[in-house]
């Protein structure tokens, strides 16, 4: 399918728009059919859920039955364990008759409703309001499931926006911890876009899930890689866009692949036949111009402290030494403590991020509205 707009960007990339990533991509295939578990980090935009996509359907390919789980919408630990259930009862175990599943469903001491769409889809259903209920032991009692058919097949369970369960509940961690451990043949990839909450479920001291998989950390597409496909994609179109622009799109869009597509594409939109620094400042301008509002009210809620902190971040270069006398002037303190606990917060709020040169507001746009007069 030829797409009218030559970059993606805000949703997981198909084919199309995939690039880089093979390592990555050869890594979780290889692992999701060879009962291997992985923990991935990959800050947002980064493009994790797309790899995950694309690993899927690789591992798949290879006659892999791979079940996909999304957390990041699950408020309760009702709506955890029905998304869990979904992602085995669709993936995996889905197949064969209505009568066959059923029985499946009997096996689980929390009886779902299954759902069955005339194209063959499955939907699995917890009645809400069921109180004094144990949704651990749901949990449980599917992946118990999914590791009996690993004894024929090779299988596997993604688990995306994994952090989520600590705001559902924290304990919830055990429990994933002793579902790991009673399932050494099923590949589990346990993947999360919180980067720091992520750290403290499977890598920091102590962390529930640690050393319960193999590492992988999603790393910036290098640019080499990413400008060529820029330049490409534009020429696909019939738009002139040289290496030496395209390395400034990634620059000032990066290092998110993500927001570096969306500033290729609004650059793209305002050019004529040729794409040149001034229309990819254009295109910037355009993109940051249309979140404004947002972009305001985002910083309207932060208190006085976090503001002052998050403008020093949006300079060139990032805060380097946050704590040091000059930085302190700046925010008007006179400890170190408040600019400790304004990063922390800002960072939860994903709104500045950590880079080996120091902090920096996580998102281009937004750092260039701020470095922008009012």
């Amino acid at each position: 399918m030829t797409h009218l707009t030559p970059y993606h960007f805000g949703s997981p990339a198909g084919a199309e728009h995939f690039t880089d990533r093979r390592e990555e991509l050869a890594l979780i295939a290889d692992r999701l059919t060879g009962g291997q578990n992985v923990i991935l980090h990959g800050p947002r935009r980064y493009g994790k859920t797309s790899l995950l996509h694309r690993a899927i359907e690789a591992a798949r390919k290879r006659g892999g039955r791979v079940g996909y789980v999304n957390l990041l919408r699950c408020s309760s630990r009702r709506e955890v364990a029905q998304a869990i259930t979904q992602g085995i009862f669709a993936g995996p175990l889905h197949g064969g008759t209505t009568r066959r599943m059923g029985r499946l469903v009997e096996r689980l001491r929390v009886r779902p409703r299954l759902d069955f769409s005339p194209t063959g889809g499955v939907t699995v259903f917890f009645e809400p309001g069921m109180r004094d209920t144990d949704w651990p032991g749901a949990m449980e009692d599917a992946c118990r499931l999914l590791a009996e058919a690993s004894a024929s097949h090779a299988v596997g369970l993604v688990l995306d926006e994994f952090q989520q369960i600590v705001e559902v509940d924290p304990a919830l961690a055990g429990t994933f911890k002793a579902i790991l451990d009673e399932s050494p043949t099923v590949s589990y990839v346990i993947a999360g876009s919180h980067v720091h909450l992520m750290e403290r479920l499977t890598t920091a001291p102590g962390a529930p899930l640690l050393a319960m998989g193999e590492l992988l950390r999603l790393g910036p597409i290098p640019d080499g890689e990413m400008a060529p496909y820029l330049v490409a994609r534009a020429q696909a179109r019939r738009k002139h866009l040289t290496p030496e622009v395209a390395l400034r799109i990634c620059a000032m869009g990066g290092p998110a692949p993500n927001d570096i597509q969306r500033l290729a594409q609004h650059s793209f939109d305002v050019a004529g036949g040729s794409i040149g620094i001034a229309e990819v400042e254009a295109g910037m301008a355009l993109a940051m111009g249309r979140e404004s509002t947002t972009f305001a009210e985002r910083y309207e809620r932060l208190a006085p402290v976090a503001r002052r902190v998050l403008h020093l971040a949006s300079a060139p270069g990032g805060l380097v030494q946050p704590y040091g006398l000059a930085a302190l002037r700046k925010v008007e303190m006179a400890n170190a403590n408040a600019v400790r606990k304004a990063l922390a917060s800002l960072e939860e709020s994903e709104l500045i991020t950590r880079r080996p040169e120091g902090w920096e507001v996580a998102d281009p746009f937004f750092r260039r509205w701020l470095q922008t007069d009012p």
